[in-house]
């Protein structure tokens, strides 16, 4: 199942039948379906446009902006945290991660990695694309784009 994270907005999107209810179930993850992937339900009905002073789901929007929502979130700082299911500031995350080189790619030891999350540099994490591999278990980062 493809993994999708673009500024703190996550897109599950399944390759096989099945593929997302058994990786829900596995993490205990509640999604919804949006457009052509799933997200967190949170995610799913936000808006794509913020005015400044005014709330953008659980926070305050600091800017006017329109777009998609991971646009309104990045422009924000804003970023979806994973263990509370609420909008945080991006600058709250306090996540150390170092996710090891093989080949070609990074292996994450968790399914998901939290945007926001710092690697050893100190470089911000704010997006990743990568693959959940169900036969091992573990998700391989393709690409991270980092701030």
């Amino acid at each position: 199942m493809r993994i999708l994270c673009q500024h703190g907005f996550h897109k599950f999107i399944p390759r096989q039948p099945g593929d997302l209810s058994v990786f829900a179930s596995v993490y205990g993850l509640t999604l919804v379906r949006k457009e052509d992937y799933y997200t967190f339900e949170r995610l799913a009905d936000l808006e794509k446009y913020s005015l400044e002073g005014l709330a953008y789901s659980n926070l305050v929007a600091n800017s006017n902006y329109e777009g998609q929502p991971w646009e309104v979130m990045k422009e924000n700082g804003f970023v979806y945290n994973i263990l509370t299911g609420l909008l945080v500031l991006k600058s709250t995350i306090k996540i150390q991660i170092d996710p090891p080189v093989l080949k070609r790619y990074l292996l994450s030891e968790t399914p998901l990695i939290q945007a926001g999350s710092k690697n050893k540099f100190s470089q911000t994490v704010l997006s990743y694309d990568g693959e959940f591999l169900f036969d091992t278990m573990q998700f391989r980062l393709n690409g991270v784009e980092y701030e």
